[in-house]
């Protein structure tokens, strides 16, 4: 059974946190397993380079930008809307 993982991912001030590239990396772990692959999700303004996570093993990157989500707030997050924004490879 071919299983994908989505990793919700984290950044302080736009720079990608060490967690991020290590839970990117087990899940591709995980999912070359079952033959599966990983999808990315990274929510808040001027993140840096996500691009770079593929390489970790990230197949899809979703990045959700926007000015509100520079600093993290309930209200920013629910306004965001993950059917505007499109995968980056």
């Amino acid at each position: 059974m071919m299983t994908n993982i989505l990793v919700v991912g984290e950044h302080l001030e736009g720079k990608i946190k060490k967690v991020t590239f290590e839970l990117v990396t087990k899940a591709a772990e995980l999912a070359q397993k079952s033959g599966g692959e990983v999808d990315l999700v990274l929510i808040g303004h001027g993140i840096q380079n996500p691009s770079e996570l593929g390489s970790y093993g990230a197949k899809k990157i979703y990045v959700g930008e926007s000015p509100k989500l520079e600093r993290y707030n309930t209200e920013g997050m629910t306004i965001w809307d993950a059917t505007a924004t499109q995968p980056k490879k």
